[in-house]
């Protein structure tokens, strides 16, 4: 399992890094939030591979994605969790590789 994560936004001035904010809110235990980054000018997104789909009960993973306001305050966009089942994926390769 993971840990549950969070992501350290800093700003760049003078040449002197300062931090801004944590980003660390609505987390489930052992996600692992912020296992991968990318950030894109005033856009963050932000994976969580440990990420549990509480509806099956299966650790699926999800993406976050953040967006930072004029205030340099960031909030969530949006989030993505996988649009297959990885599962069966790896039942299918599983039996094919078996043959």
């Amino acid at each position: 399992q993971g840990f549950t994560g969070g992501v350290y936004v800093f700003d760049n001035k003078d040449q002197l890094f300062f931090l801004t904010e944590k980003l660390d809110s609505d987390l489930q235990a052992d996600e692992s939030f912020g296992h991968s980054i990318d950030c894109v000018g005033t856009k963050l997104l932000v994976g969580s591979p440990y990420f549990k789909n509480t509806n099956t009960n299966s650790y699926e993973g999800t993406a976050r994605l953040f967006t930072a306001s004029t205030d340099a305050s960031w909030s969530v966009l949006t989030s993505q969790q996988p649009l297959v089942d990885l599962r069966k994926i790896k039942k299918i390769f599983d039996k094919w590789h078996r043959h």
